[in-house]
């Protein structure tokens, strides 16, 4: 095992404990003296702070004639990182050819050592001679002035002194000496030791394999390591240098240029990329900086909240340090970086893993428990909907809205603003449901049930976009777990198109009717699907859908004094109205419930749809008449379907989007301050705009 040595600070002065010597033989005029060699070496180190500590000792080392006569050549070791003027310390690092770190240097104090030894720790960096860069042949012995033996490797214009990378510009050259900079110091080195060349090695490990007993997880072994040379260069793809982890789970890099590289590894699904942003932002993806791994119950407590919180699961750097993990947190990836210098073996450790390494067992209890959770925070959503329709379409009074009147300040004059209350908190509410459910359906996939379950998910994830697109218009899409960063709401029909999927996978599992008018079934899917259908102006698929709800035979129409009890058989989907607050039942009429939809509404869709198809649309819209016992019609006009539509929906939160659509906002809205195209849309809140430059304000605001 190599010893490593430091420098005295300071030289203790020969001159205290010096004998009687003879007169020096005198000096030829074409020598230095060593004082001059000295002198005029300090002199030009002088401006290298990273030689320092070999310059300050050098200065009291005392030299003979006979050293100094031919010229001298110094290796002159860089500055220890956490060597001090005090100590002089030069500590060598020393690392063997299997790149296994050696024993630990140790430093050498000035009280504790003579100005001897530190004389011929000096002296093991210093050849008698002027040795030029192409001297210094490989294989060459060198003998120091301490006696010591110093071989020379060289590999094309890399050099090792005793396998001590050297660099190859003489950074000091005069008539009496060349210095060349060493990595580490040569003291406690020999002539065996082999060049180490420039290295990375990447040790991997697959955090999915985590045990109490394995707190990083497994050696991944054939996972795919990538160095780039920036961040940039990841963002357009641009690889430095790729290798695979061997069975030890190392990736070794030799030969590489010294730098800073950024590491990206993956083995199949498993990664250190996670949460990538869709698009880069400046040049650059961003995503969660993995900080470790919870490792115990104390650990969870003391962390930074984030979803996922289990042991064995990555916990992310708190970058913004509030205590929570979200976007504010997102960093330039890749973050993990391996840092390459000459000569040398640098290691560096990647944990490769998932978003969520450990996925707890949902039971069906459970699962029903976190769907009820945020079922109900988006009911009383969907009432604050209906309540600001209401009062774009005076349907209800402000005044009259008692202690939520502030919540819709300016609803009622359409001078809504993009910090206005009731615009912040109906876009707020909306994507943290989308979030919520999102994180719900990545632990599904453990449910006995996991089918029903996800269409459940979907459902009501397609009817909370399909309200924010209706009301904001061009709104971002967030379609897994974790937010992208930098969402855009540049792309409505990607958005329409996603509702519509999202829509369909539902009705394709849900039951068509359940005796529970919580529970999503296929005919509220299929009805939210016809809305959406009217949007698109896909006015056959409308049609389509509304009948074969109509026909199916599930729900029938009640009369009007049923309309809006709890068992009605019209009340397709109804999710609030059993906790409904007391001044949105004051709102709502004072009606038992607040329903999401009933079929009275697939009726005036379909009368809507065949229409604007230019088909019969009387036999349909004539059974609402005959519910309410009006006189039926032979022909239906639009004028007859707008007014029916007010009457039978009145407070449901479907007249505003139905005016709009009918091209009637204007004329019958204009006298409150409606104007196109700023009002047909909510402004989006000026405070998602300003967390995420890719979300761009609606038209007017």
């Amino acid at each position: 095992m190599m010893k490593s040595y430091v420098l005295l600070a300071s030289v203790v002065a020969l001159s205290l404990f010096a004998c009687s010597k003879k007169d020096p033989a005198p000096i030829p005029p074409d020598e230095p003296t060593p004082e001059e060699v000295i002198t005029e070496v300090t002199t030009k180190l002088s401006k290298a702070d990273s030689l320092s500590n070999f310059t300050n000792a050098l200065k009291d080392l005392e030299l003979t004639q006979e050293e100094v006569k031919d010229g001298v050549t110094i290796f002159a070791p860089l500055n220890d990182a956490e060597a001090t003027p005090e100590t002089m310390a030069i500590k060598r690092n020393h690392q063997a050819a299997n790149g296994k770190v050696m024993a630990a240097p140790r430093q050498l104090a000035a009280t504790s050592e003579t100005s001897e030894a530190s004389d011929i720790i000096l002296k093991d960096h210093i050849v008698k001679g002027i040795l030029k860069f192409a001297d210094l042949t490989n294989n060459k012995i060198l003998t120091a002035l301490s006696g010591k033996q110093l071989k020379v490797t060289r590999i094309g214009d890399d050099l090792w002194i005793n396998g001590v990378y050297v660099g190859g510009i003489e950074i000091a050259t005069t008539d009496n000496q060349v210095v060349y900079a060493t990595k580490m110091s040569l003291t406690g080195t020999v002539i065996e030791d082999v060049a180490s060349p420039t290295t990375l090695q990447v040790t991997v490990y697959d955090a999915t394999k985590w045990t109490v007993d394995k707190p990083k997880g497994e050696v991944a072994a054939s996972a795919d390591v990538i160095l780039y040379h920036s961040r940039e260069d990841y963002a357009i793809d641009k690889i430095a240098y790729q290798a695979q982890t061997n069975t030890d789970g190392i990736a070794t890099f030799t030969d590489i240029p010294a730098g800073t590289y950024y590491i990206e590894v993956s083995q199949g699904d498993n990664s250190n990329i996670l949460s990538e942003s869709l698009e880069p932002i400046n040049g650059v993806y961003t995503g969660y900086a993995i900080a470790g791994i919870f490792q115990s119950q104390s650990d969870l407590e003391g962390a930074a909240q984030q979803k996922n919180m289990e042991l064995g699961n990555f916990k992310w750097r708190d970058l913004n340090g509030d205590g929570r993990i979200d976007t504010l947190d997102k960093t330039a990836i890749p973050y993990e970086t391996g840092h390459v210098i000459d000569g040398t073996v640098k290691t560096a450790e990647i944990l490769i893993g998932k978003i969520a390494n450990v996925t707890p067992v949902m039971t069906e209890a459970q699962f029903d428990a976190a769907f009820s959770f945020i079922a109900n925070k988006v009911s009383l959503w969907h009432a604050q909907f209906a309540v600001l329709d209401a009062n774009f379409t005076d349907q209800v009074a402000l005044d009259s809205l008692r202690e939520i009147q502030s919540l819709y300040a300016g609803a009622s004059q359409f001078a809504l603003q993009a910090n206005s209350p009731i615009v912040n908190a109906l876009w707020t509410t909306g994507y943290q449901a989308i979030a919520s459910l999102n994180d719900l359906e990545t632990n599904v996939a453990t449910m006995q049930n996991k089918q029903l379950a996800t269409a459940k998910i979907k459902a009501l994830r397609g009817y909370v976009y399909l309200q924010l697109h209706t009301y904001y218009g061009s709104i971002p899409l967030m379609q897994t777990a974790d937010q992208v960063s930098n969402p855009q709401n540049n792309n409505p029909d990607a958005v329409m198109q996603f509702i519509g999927t999202e829509l369909d996978a539902a009705a394709n599992v849900l039951p068509a009717k359940s005796t529970d008018k919580k529970d999503l079934t296929s005919t509220a899917a299929k009805l939210l699907r016809a809305r959406l259908a009217l949007l698109e102006k896909d006015y056959a698929k409308a049609k389509t859908l509304t009948a074969s709800i109509i026909d199916g035979g599930q729900y029938t129409l009640a009369t009007t004094t049923n309309i809006y009890l709890p068992n009605s058989n019209e009340i397709i989907w109804d999710q609030y109205s059993s906790t409904m607050p007391a001044v949105y039942r004051h709102f709502f009429f004072y009606r038992p419930t607040l329903p999401y939809i009933r079929l009275t509404e697939a009726y005036l869709i379909n009368t809507e749809a065949n229409l604007k198809l230019s088909s019969s649309a009387a036999t349909t819209f004539n059974m609402l008449l005959q519910r309410r016992g009006l006189p039926t019609v032979g022909t239906v006009t639009s004028n007859d379907l707008q007014t029916r539509w007010v009457i039978e929906l009145q407070c449901e939160g479907l007249t505003f989007p139905a005016m709009l659509r009918w091209g009637t906002a204007a004329n019958k809205l204009g006298y409150k301050g409606f104007v196109l195209p700023k009002h047909a849309s909510l402004p989006i809140p000026q405070q998602a705009i300003d967390q995420n430059p890719g979300i761009m304000q609606n038209p007017g605001y």
